[in-house]
């Protein structure tokens, strides 16, 4: 079997993800098993760095995009992170905007069907994405750190300059002047 990996991390991964295929993902500590966006969104990117990286065989462990909208879309073109949530919050779409991102910067690895799904997606999130304030990516339902989904925004391409600039703003207006660091003071 074809598994070059740095320790036994890779090896790990390739093995969770011969597993799930084109279906959704938990990993959740609790084994609930309850399948949700953020979780999706980590095993998507992790199987693109499988696969770019030559540590698995393609078709093992390869990922549609497909799955975001048979798992995490609604009739109406919403997307939630595991059904039945009321509301959502940024952190899982960061995450799967993340993943999206690192998806179109390694475009050469899908199938043709599957790379217009993943533009489609990147476009459509990234309007939902420009729409949040500061105060959305400080108040977050998953994160108690407010610094989380700030410092994530950070990294995406589709963003509001406006919120960047007052994201940017905030997180080194907040550090401490006595140590440097951020939180608790």
């Amino acid at each position: 079997e074809k598994v070059l990996s740095y320790g036994n991390i890779g090896k790990e991964y390739v093995v969770l993800l011969k597993k799930i295929k084109n279906g959704a993902v938990a990993w959740d500590k609790a084994k609930s098993l309850t399948p949700d966006l953020d979780d999706t969104s980590i095993a998507f990117a992790i199987s693109i760095l499988l696969i770019k990286l030559n540590l698995a065989i393609r078709e093992e462990v390869y990922m549609s995009p497909k799955i975001f909208l048979d798992h995490f879309r609604t009739k109406t073109g919403d997307f939630f992170c595991y059904l039945l949530e009321r509301n959502t919050s940024p952190s899982h779409f960061l995450h799967f905007m993340l993943a999206l991102t690192y998806a179109i910067d390694n475009i050469e690895i899908f199938a043709e069907e599957d790379k217009k799904i993943i533009i489609d997606l990147y476009h459509s999130l990234g309007k939902v994405i420009k729409k949040y304030s500061l105060q959305d990516l400080k108040s977050d339902k998953w994160q108690m750190s407010e610094y989380y989904n700030s410092s994530r925004y950070l990294f995406l391409r589709e963003i509001n300059p406006s919120v960047a600039i007052e994201t940017v703003n905030y997180i080194l207006d907040s550090q401490s002047k006595e140590n440097g660091g951020w939180g608790i003071r």
